[in-house]
């Protein structure tokens, strides 16, 4: 049932409302605005030649693929805060569960192991990002554990690990100009 009000337009009597997921594929389907990462600023953050994104899924962190009207998954935490520490470290928290990306105190052998449980932006969740000649950022993490080196953040199997060596550029998809 519908009403109508005094011009004679009529109301539908219920509101649909595009979902965060329906905005932001129909967004990456035509344009979108690639940024710096830059602190206040919100990101979707996207290797450059899978296209996944970095998310949370049942508090582990790893690279998905962006949701679609299709595919809708609202167990996927892909929006990220850039924030800055006061000695000017750049840091990325979760929108949703407020953890920062970043080392692991559990390291494999060959790579060293991410998450984003750490509900503090602490010097093993700072990062700096340079931006690659052939697009994208490299992000660049502090090891703490060797003498404060930066270590590059990179992909295996579709986990995130800190590697040296091995180069990932990551796109930041403001989400601001969705």
């Amino acid at each position: 049932m519908s009403t109508s009000d005094d011009d004679g337009r009529t109301t539908p009597p219920h509101t649909t409302l595009a979902s965060d997921t329906e905005a932001v594929e129909g967004s990456l389907t035509s344009s979108i605005e690639i940024s710096c990462p830059w602190p206040g600023g919100k990101y979707i953050i996207r290797e450059t030649e899978s296209k996944l994104v970095i998310a949370l899924k049942n508090g582990g962190l790893g690279l998905y693929a962006l949701p679609t009207k299709e595919t809708v998954d609202y167990d996927l935490g892909f929006y990220w805060n850039c924030v800055e520490n006061d000695k000017g470290w750049l840091g990325l928290r979760n929108t949703v569960s407020g953890g920062f990306i970043g080392l692991a105190s559990v390291q494999s052998s060959k790579a060293k192991i991410s998450n984003a449980t750490s509900l503090y932006h602490t010097m093993r969740h700072s990062f700096c990002a340079r931006q690659h000649p052939d697009s994208g950022y490299v992000l660049l993490f502090i090891d703490t554990d060797d003498d404060d080196a930066l270590l590059p953040m990179t992909t295996s199997n579709e986990r995130l690990t800190f590697r040296y060596g091995k180069v990932t550029r990551w796109e930041f998809i403001k989400v601001d100009s969705l």
